[in-house]
């Protein structure tokens, strides 16, 4: 893993993807460097009880972090299950600003497009990229 030092957040990348330009990835931390201070509570997640500004921001952090423009993600609230969603252009920020708007009741999600970040958010299952 390489980490990514950023003005206000550190992010990860798996260092044999990031031989392929064309492929962008990131695993992003909990280290929140805003107001001076180094804390462990970079919350990105509407549900986790920070109000909506603020995850809104940590999200905009984050995208400037891993340089894929914030329009570009496509979230998903992540069930499991066995439906898989296939990702089009025109879902392109898709749960960015509200998770109302996520790709809902899925377990996975694919796509052969470019230009989009499939983003999921990971507890006690492993990620595939």
């Amino acid at each position: 893993m390489i980490k990514k030092r950023t003005e206000f957040t550190d992010i990860y990348l798996f260092e044999k993807l990031t031989k392929f330009n064309e492929i962008k990835h990131f695993i992003s931390s909990n280290v929140n460097k805003k107001n001076g201070q180094i804390k462990n509570d970079f919350d990105i997640s509407f549900t986790g009880g920070k109000s909506h500004d603020e995850i809104l921001q940590n999200r905009k952090i984050l995208a400037d972090a891993a340089d894929i423009p914030a329009d570009s993600f496509v979230m998903q609230e992540q069930v499991h299950g066995n439906r898989v969603y296939t990702v089009k252009p025109n879902d392109k920020g898709r749960g960015f600003n509200d998770h109302k708007d996520s790709i809902l009741q899925t377990d996975a999600m694919i796509t052969n497009e470019n230009g989009i970040c499939l983003f999921l958010f990971a507890a006690d299952c492993v990620p595939i990229i």
